[in-house]
């Protein structure tokens, strides 16, 4: 048996079971309160801007967490139509569809005009697509934070590139992932803010 792709299909189960238990499903959201903070001060987001989160899953956490903490409007996508349907429901219950909207969508192909940002959650995959979709169809400072997994989960989740040059990083202290890239179109964009 191939086991390239084992945490994906249980984190989607997960995910799904959670939300017949809202309490269960915010303390599963908890952990990446701070996760999000960091990338939010990484890619120096002020409010008011409009940011594609690629990989929503059916409890999309860190479109929440970039809603509520950079007071930001959300597009978060996801290629599983099943995932979109039970966020798009989560969502409406959170009483937060006037601020994060739910699409079906690849993040190798999604448009980009009109948003000044993205972040590519750590099950979005191919990352190398995603990423040059990003870079190539974002305007110029366009600002992409990506999650890369630790070396020991390289067979889980889809890597970003060691040779792609990114502008920021900033270290993460999650099981399966070590850091948040910052990458930039042209390598230009708002400065990082210092992560203290």
């Amino acid at each position: 048996m191939n086991n390239r792709w084992i945490i994906s299909p249980v984190v989607r189960a997960t995910e799904k079971a959670l939300l017949a238990v809202p309490a269960l499903a915010r303390l599963y959201m908890a952990p990446y309160k701070t996760v999000v903070q960091k990338e939010i001060k990484l890619a120096g987001l002020r409010p008011g801007e409009r940011v594609l989160q690629i990989g929503a899953g059916s409890i999309p956490f860190s479109a929440i967490y970039l809603m509520k903490l950079a007071d930001v409007s959300v597009c978060a996508i996801d290629i599983d139509r099943g995932a979109v349907r039970r966020a798009r429901e989560w969502i409406r219950r959170l009483q937060l569809a006037d601020r994060i909207q739910i699409e079906a969508g690849d993040g190798r192909s999604f448009p980009v005009h009109g948003f000044t940002a993205a972040f590519v959650a750590l099950q979005a995959e191919p990352k190398r697509e995603i990423l040059a979709h990003l870079l190539r169809a974002g305007p110029d400072g366009f600002r992409i934070i990506a999650r890369q997994p630790r070396k020991k989960f390289s067979s889980q989740y889809s890597m970003v590139p060691k040779n792609w040059q990114h502008q920021g990083e900033i270290k993460q202290p999650m099981i399966t992932f070590s850091s948040s890239l910052l990458f930039t179109k042209n390598g230009v964009g708002a400065k990082p803010q210092p992560t203290g």
